[in-house]
């Protein structure tokens, strides 16, 4: 019985430690008037998108980046650049890579420095 329970618990550990997963941020590296940068990390290769809008409960606008994975890293960077944005909007928005996603995280684009 403890050989068993021993096992099942090395093989969670090791699920645990290999789960997709995001392990920073995500954090707004840059936003400025009409764009912004999103930013995370993530402990395996996945997909790079953001899922975005002016309604927490309603992001319908998407913004994907490709990437590549490095297979020499335990890690993966993620960086997103969202576009058409209007000034002076808060918008909200979640990660998703590998099949996971973060919890709905906001920022706000600068006031326009157009006449």
């Amino acid at each position: 019985m403890k050989k068993l329970l021993l096992v099942c618990s090395m093989t969670a550990a090791m699920f645990a430690a290999t789960a997709p997963r995001i392990t920073k941020g995500p954090l707004v590296e840059f936003s400025g008037d009409q764009s912004a940068v999103i930013t995370w990390t993530t402990n395996s290769n996945g997909n790079s998108v953001v899922h975005y809008g002016v309604n927490a409960q309603d992001l319908t606008e998407t913004a994907e980046s490709p990437n590549r994975w490095n297979p020499n890293l335990p890690y993966m960077v993620h960086r997103v650049l969202v576009v058409h944005l209007k000034p002076s909007t808060t918008y909200y928005y979640v990660v998703e890579s590998a099949g996971i996603k973060s919890t709905v995280s906001q920022f706000t684009t600068r006031p326009s420095d157009r006449p």
